[in-house]
């Protein structure tokens, strides 16, 4: 609800006083600067689907789900498109959305920016697989754009990713040593160029804030320890269930 609220205090700021950037909300605390250290777009997004159901910030919440819902299917029907496989792209397409984590994240957790974050997710992922398996130079820079965009939803988020990508290009290039088909310093000499080219939009982030949290202790409440993940009866330990910042994960096999 903390999107959906201030998704409705910019459509009422842009619709009653003209102004489409307010900086400060007095109904939060005794007065707090909205867009500091957070990136507004989401924001803008719920207050243009509030606008298109006629005012209703729930009902425009409703809509903003469904965009997520349609456009991640889309994603994976352009994949499928591009990579011969159109049935398997419509398959995962259909799933993308209800995996378990992606609606942890946007209806448990409710964070909004990483739910629309999920919608580019996995064309990053192909994008970085056509340029080391397959030496395609042009996914190279749809990669950094996916990546950028990612990035300013969320630094924090964006970190994460970049971390993990580290971790996999290490052990990608363990396996392949002299075969591997593609040059891993130049994926991480991508990912730091776009973490510098949006930088005037990084920068206050950097600063301070909650994007600007530590990636690795936002990492920490996303993975499980090796003895969890190897251990096929961890869901039936009692008091395994849910994860609530911190304390639980759901569980859903070895490949989590």
């Amino acid at each position: 609800m903390f999107y959906v609220y201030r998704g409705d205090l910019l459509y009422k700021s842009i619709t009653q006083k003209g102004n489409w950037y307010p900086l400060l909300d007095m109904q939060w605390y005794n007065g707090v600067q909205t867009f500091r250290y957070w990136s507004p777009i989401p924001e803008y997004i719920m207050a243009g689907c509030q606008a298109i159901m006629g005012g209703s910030s729930f009902d425009g919440y409703l809509l903003f789900v469904g965009l997520i819902c349609f456009f991640s299917s889309v994603v994976w029907l352009y994949i499928g498109y591009t990579h011969d496989r159109p049935w398997m792209g419509a398959f995962l397409g259909g799933l993308w959305f209800f995996t378990p984590n992606n609606l942890f994240m946007l209806f448990r957790a409710g964070v909004v920016v990483r739910s629309l974050s999920t919608v580019f997710l996995p064309l990053y992922v192909v994008y970085l697989h056509d340029y080391l398996m397959e030496k395609r130079w042009s996914a190279l820079p749809k990669m950094m754009v996916c990546f950028i965009i990612m990035l300013m939803f969320h630094l924090g988020w964006a970190g994460m990713i970049a971390i993990t990508t580290l971790l996999f290009l290490f052990f990608y290039c363990l396996v392949y040593r002299r075969d591997q088909r593609g040059s891993c310093l130049n994926v991480i000499i991508a990912i730091l160029l776009c973490f510098i080219i949006p930088g005037i939009w990084v920068l206050p982030s950097l600063l301070g804030g909650i994007t600007g949290i530590d990636s690795s202790q936002v990492m920490a409440n996303h993975f499980r320890s090796l003895n969890a993940t190897l251990n096929p009866f961890y869901t039936m330990v009692e008091g395994k269930g849910r994860w609530d910042f911190g304390n639980e994960c759901d569980y859903f096999g070895i490949v989590t």
